[in-house]
């Protein structure tokens, strides 16, 4: 992501500056618009018979905002956390990054916003929604998965990350590289679920998006909500990152 780019000397006040950086820094501009949320496909699942966070089907609407074409890597993470320690699953630069928590990855925003003056975050669920695939489709690339449109699990290619940008594979509609593929991306938000057994809290979870290598080809599904602990590390989830309309 930052690959290439010069870091501004001192934080940017400017709006026109502060949109030079963010297309050098591989953003595109999303026009705000409708979408539709959830699916009459829910993935089967154990205990569930089906998965009920995937239902109903009900519209939403987002505001335009900016995303970044692609995840970042281990080398934009170690810009600010130069001690990170790269997964087995992701040791090359240009691999995304993983096994980062939550709490990570919202300082890693805010040392990259204290740098360039921007409020750069993650997107959040309906932004990822809405970018993944066009209005209506089940997955990034149509309405069926698609075992060549990005990297997941029994694709033929390695077990474990593949490059961000690793031209096997197509960008979806907008241009984003892997999105619902190579590995799962966190969203912006928290909630707490209420404890049990006389306990004050049972955690605290964030929402994440899409499949990834060790993931079936069901995993791309844009209406995939998967939950994960704050403080969890993974070596299939990673990030990319958005940022508000200015």
């Amino acid at each position: 992501m930052y690959r290439g780019v010069e870091r501004p000397a001192e934080p940017l006040v400017d709006n026109q500056k502060k949109v030079e950086l963010l297309r050098q820094m591989d953003f595109i501009l999303v026009s705000d618009g409708d979408l539709v949320l959830g699916t009459r496909k829910p993935l089967s699942g154990g205990v569930e018979g089906y998965r009920h966070n995937e239902t109903p089907v009900h519209m939403a609407a987002v505001d335009s905002f900016w995303i970044c074409k692609f995840k970042v890597t281990n080398e934009d993470f170690e810009i600010f956390f130069p001690k990170h320690k790269r997964s087995p699953h992701s040791q090359l630069d240009d691999h995304p990054v993983v096994d980062v928590t939550y709490n990570e990855v919202m300082e890693y925003c805010r040392r990259l916003n204290e740098v360039t003056g921007m409020t750069f975050r993650l997107p959040n669920e309906v932004e990822w929604v809405y970018v993944a695939a066009p209005y209506g489709w089940e997955y990034p690339h149509g309405q069926e998965p698609d075992m060549g449109a990005g990297h997941i699990f029994n694709d033929g290619h390695e077990f474990g990350c593949a490059p961000v940008g690793d031209l096997r594979w197509k960008p979806n509609y907008l241009g984003l590289d892997q999105i619902g593929y190579n590995v799962i991306e966190m969203t912006q938000g928290t909630y707490e679920i209420p404890g049990t057994n006389g306990f004050e809290s049972d955690g605290t979870y964030y929402i994440a998006k899409g499949g990834s290598w060790g993931r079936c080809k069901f995993s791309p599904g844009v209406h995939r909500r998967r939950v994960f602990d704050v403080i969890d590390r993974n070596p299939r989830v990673g990030f990319r990152l958005a940022h508000s309309q200015l």
